[in-house]
């Protein structure tokens, strides 16, 4: 009897083994895991409402890996909207018997994705807000009693997840045309046309309807579009339902790194009617500004100077504030200390930029270090270094093509108060200038001239079209523009001269300009040109005597 009992239980153990084997089997064979595959893309095109579509699929019972191959789906609007060419998710099997599909980790290759903007401002959502929405659990869905929850679609959960992204390729196009053709002095970068290339680790736990833990160990993007290159992105980040708590993020460009260890943001929401805002403490710059001269500013594309940049940063939506600004080249040989911020950040139009500067500091040979960075005629820069070290204090603006600078220019030659602006709209620089004692002498590299004390007017051509047809006409080197002056008192050799009137007009081939005192009997005056502000020595002078008679106390 017990020979017939063991034998029975040896029989059904080994039919229970060759149906496990069976099973095993059949789920590895194309065509079982083909029926399962088309079983979850019903259940995920159920839950999307879209066309959802799988080439392959391949599972590992022991491992609980799935690997999907060539998968796309569509947006509502039947665009294909993200491909994959590989997706490889590890599930949670015992989650599955439960219909729930758990993944604890994911990784993708082969990515394509385009996000489409809203075709007007009155659209409600782009292409893939039904993405999000589809995941979002419903007040409805948890009010359903168990019995109902029981015949509802299969549940979608996600537990801690690493995501590899080795080759995502993500594009946008808003349907017009980019703002930078033919013109190459603005910068290429546009969020309506992106071309992204990236490739990323990232770990997200703690994943509930709350919020989640992210850890970004590595990324590194470039917008093939614009040429903006970021080299590597980490950071970590707590996010909650209304925020997302960011630290240690550390960022780095080829000539560039950012760092700022904390950054908090609080997520827009229209219930509320808030929109987004941040405030990092502390963020800290080193870099070379040519890293963004093709996608932002062309103008900046020799700019190798390696600065400091330190501040603290709080914005939103309209606008940004900048306190506790630091800047300096890594010799110390600039430094700037300043606070300010920009309104308007959803306008051009109306944008400004307001920037109080406390102290600046300038040494010698780092102004003309700067502007040779710069592609544009370099005008005075002889004059420019015999003002030795500069300082300054005052502030600026910058509106839509206009800049405005205002504050004291302290110089080894003597101190200046000035107010000017650049007119990017009509192509001019113009303003005022205003001096007690300022060594021109010095300045323009003539002995004989001492100091002087006068208030001046300029105005200047800045416009390139009309500058060239100039020098094709005429030639020379000067500035093109003019200058007039009110002369207070200034010393020339041993005699001491007041209340002169100087104008000076230079059409860019020569400078033509006359000083005048009018005494009670005699008016003196001068006319003078010359052609090469580098060598004033040549300045050609014509003197002019005028007797008239004894002017009235009250003339």
């Amino acid at each position: 009897m017990l020979r017939k009992v063991l034998k029975v239980l040896g029989i059904l153990a080994a039919v229970v083994i060759v149906l496990v084997a069976a099973a095993a089997i059949l789920l590895n064979t194309e065509a079982v895991q083909n029926r399962l595959m088309q079983s979850f893309v019903s259940s995920l095109k159920e839950q999307l409402q879209t066309d959802v579509r799988v080439g392959h699929v391949s599972i590992r019972l022991l491992s609980g890996t799935v690997v999907f191959r060539d998968v796309e789906l569509d947006d509502r609007q039947g665009r294909r909207m993200l491909g994959v060419g590989r997706l490889a998710l590890g599930l949670d099997m015992k989650a599955l018997r439960r219909r729930e599909v758990v993944v604890t980790k994911a990784e993708f290759s082969g990515i394509c994705a385009t996000l489409c903007q809203p075709a007007s401002p009155t659209d409600s959502a782009t292409n893939f807000q039904f993405l999000l929405d589809a995941f979002k659990k419903s007040k409805a869905s948890e009010s359903q009693p168990p019995a109902e929850k029981a015949s509802s679609p299969m549940a979608f959960h996600i537990a801690t997840l690493d995501i590899g992204l080795d080759s995502l390729h993500f594009t946008t196009d808003n349907g017009q045309p980019r703002r930078n053709i033919a013109r190459p002095h603005r910068g290429a970068f546009e969020v309506g046309h992106l071309d992204l290339l990236a490739s990323m680790k990232v770990r997200l736990e703690h994943i509930t309807a709350e919020g989640a833990r992210l850890r970004l160990t590595e990324c590194s993007i470039l917008d093939r579009g614009s040429g903006l290159q970021l080299d590597s992105l980490c950071l970590h980040g707590d996010i909650c339902k209304d925020s997302l708590s960011l630290h240690n993020v550390d960022i780095s460009l080829p000539h560039s790194h950012i760092s700022l260890p904390n950054v908090l943001l609080l997520l827009p929401d229209k219930a509320k009617d808030r929109t987004i805002s941040y405030h990092a403490p502390h963020l800290s710059v080193t870099t070379q500004l040519r890293d963004i001269s093709q996608p932002f500013a062309p103008v900046l594309k020799d700019f190798t100077t390696q600065l400091q940049v330190q501040c603290s940063l709080d914005g939103d939506a309209d606008g940004m504030q900048f306190s506790d600004v630091q800047v300096s080249t890594t010799d110390q040989r600039l430094s700037i200390q300043a606070q300010g911020n920009i309104t308007h950040l959803r306008d051009k139009l109306q944008r400004q930029v307001h920037f109080d500067v406390s102290s600046m500091t300038a040494q010698s040979g780092i102004p003309e270090r700067i502007i040779n960075h710069f592609p544009v005629k370099k005008h005075m820069m002889k004059q420019l270094h015999a003002l030795g070290r500069i300082d300054y204090k005052g502030y600026f603006d910058v509106f839509y093509k206009r800049q405005t600078f205002v504050g004291r220019l302290g110089t080894q030659a003597g101190a200046v108060n000035m107010n000017f602006t650049v007119d990017g709209l009509n192509k001019y620089v113009f303003g005022n200038v205003r001096t007690t004692a300022l060594q021109l002498g010095k300045v323009f590299d003539m002995s004989d001239i001492g100091p002087i004390a006068c208030r001046a007017n300029f105005r200047f051509d800045i416009s390139k079209p009309r500058t060239a047809r100039m020098r094709r006409h005429k030639g020379g080197k000067l500035p093109i523009g003019n200058v007039n002056a009110d002369i207070t008192e200034a010393s020339y050799k041993f005699a001491t001269v007041r209340n002169i009137e100087a104008t000076i007009v230079s059409d860019g081939a020569e400078a033509q300009g006359t000083i005048s005192n009018k005494g009670r009997r005699i008016d003196l005056s001068c006319d003078f040109s010359f052609t090469n502000t580098d060598n004033m020595r040549k300045l050609k002078v014509k003197p002019h005597l005028n007797f008239h008679r004894k002017r009235k106390k009250n003339s």
